[in-house]
């Protein structure tokens, strides 16, 4: 009826820490040595109990293993999530958008007044400005460069050339600067300060 177990390859059958071994015990575990040992655990049920728990009981190497395994993965999504997080809000900023824009003369008692759109391309800026407050044109072409935050720009009067340089802010949301025009014609010389803002 009863099948003889193998005699297993740790030392199962010592007594956990904190149990004292009864006589009965005792007698229950030298019966389990004997060739018999599938009866002794069925008679001597604490004998039984004690190689159940040895079976059972996990080993505290793999649970330190597993513990650091999940910290280890528990840190790397963090940093997988936290990179993905910063990585989608950078972006570098740019002087494309709608802008308005004041000159003011010290030549001339003028004060001039645009809005338009700017595209940036590159270093390349090339736009479309909406002129009021000059008698030289209602419409200006923009073209020039810009090298880290300093502009260099020319507005096209009617064929008459105003040049601004000037710097931007950070995130390319204001500039301001000076400008000159050549003398002769309509600007005949007018020198004066500008400033931009980006309103979109």
């Amino acid at each position: 009826m009863f099948t003889r177990v193998s005699a297993p390859s740790r030392n199962f059958l010592a007594a956990p820490p904190g149990i004292k071994l009864t006589q009965n015990l005792r007698r229950g575990l030298n019966e389990v040595q004997s060739p018999d040992r599938g009866r002794a655990l069925f008679r001597h049920p604490a004998i039984l109990a004690v190689v159940l728990s040895r079976i059972n009981r996990p080993n505290p190497s793999t649970l330190l293993r597993e513990k650091k395994l999940k910290n280890i993965l528990a840190g790397v999504l963090l940093g997988s999530l936290f990179l993905a997080s910063c990585g989608g809000k950078s972006s570098s900023p740019t002087l494309s958008g709608t802008w308005q824009l004041t000159a003011v003369s010290t030549t001339f008692v003028l004060t001039v007044t645009g809005n338009g759109t700017i595209q940036q391309n590159g270093s390349s800026v090339t736009g479309q400005l909406t002129l009021s407050g000059t008698p030289c044109a209602t419409t200006a072409a923009l073209s020039g460069n810009i090298s880290g935050t300093t502009v260099t720009l020319q507005l096209q009067e009617n064929g008459q050339a105003v040049n601004l340089t000037g710097t931007a802010n950070a995130n390319f949301s204001s500039l301001s600067g000076n400008y000159t025009a050549p003398s002769g014609g309509c600007t005949n010389g007018d020198s004066g300060t500008w400033s931009a803002t980006k309103t979109s």
